[in-house]
């Protein structure tokens, strides 16, 4: 096996995504080639309806792809258990959730499901991994408060922390950021990047905040409308790669401010 595949614990070969319905198929983007290398912060980006979150559904089974193989540590994405992939992909996504009185921690302990039994009764390990995430994440004083009484800023922590207790290799955000302020979108991509740092796990993140992308991440996954392009931050930005995200007469990517200007 090749080294560079051993540090990958996503892989995607020729893969096709979009929709099927009835007999009729929508392709968004074919012959997808891509790696997610193992404790790598990984963003995302491109404009809104080109696919991003369809991609990110595909790669996490959600939906299925048109065709194409995706293997997650090796091992087929078709071949593994709906209990397995939950303890190797953990999932934040912007739906809203359901009502309920649960607390902060009882809805951070649901991402220990994958490895409680049918009751889901919590034993010492688990919940000191719940009380681990609640420290990571610095929300510790929101345990026994209702979600409903969060912030939506306080809220996404939760929903990180929850991804962070079910303990995967590759924690995927669809645009954990969207709602927030500046102050609390600089604050969860830093969580993210710490969240790497410290604990090697892989974060794939898709989201609009270019600049912090460009600062925090190691790799950028680029959806363009006309190519997918995938590599480090550095070479991205030394190419002027950004500059394919939008073609627009009233935006440029200036390559040496590392940031989109107005065109004069």
């Amino acid at each position: 096996m090749k080294n560079e595949e051993l540090h990958n614990v996503l892989q995607c070969k020729n893969l096709t995504i979009g929709y099927s319905e009835k007999k009729k198929k929508t392709i968004i983007r074919e012959g997808l080639n891509l790696n997610l290398p193992k404790g790598k912060m990984v963003s995302l980006l491109g404009k809104n309806g080109i696919g991003k979150s369809t991609l990110l559904r595909t790669i996490s089974k959600i939906q299925p792809a048109i065709s194409g193989e995706i293997f997650l540590k090796n091992q087929s994405l078709e071949e593994i258990s709906a209990q397995d992939l939950a303890k190797i992909v953990g999932l934040v996504l912007t739906d809203h959730l359901p009502p309920s009185n649960l607390s902060v921690f009882e809805l951070i302990a649901l991402g220990r499901q994958p490895y409680t039994n049918w009751v889901g009764k919590l034993h010492e390990k688990d919940i000191k991994i719940v009380k681990n995430a609640l420290e990571i994440t610095s929300i510790s004083d929101l345990a026994d408060k209702k979600y409903y009484q969060l912030s939506d800023g306080q809220l996404q922590k939760v929903m990180i922390a929850r991804a962070i207790a079910q303990d995967t290799d590759i924690i995927i955000l669809d645009e954990p950021t969207a709602h927030l302020d500046i102050h609390h979108k600089i604050e969860t991509f830093q969580l993210l990047k710490t969240i790497v740092e410290t604990t090697n796990k892989t974060v794939l993140i898709s989201t609009h905040e270019v600049h912090l992308a460009m600062e925090l991440s190691d790799i950028l996954w680029l959806f363009t409308p006309d190519e997918f392009i995938a590599d480090t931050t550095e070479n991205c930005i030394e190419r002027n790669d950004l500059e394919k995200l939008f073609s627009s007469d009233l935006i440029y990517f200036n390559s040496e401010l590392k940031q989109f200007r107005l065109r004069k």
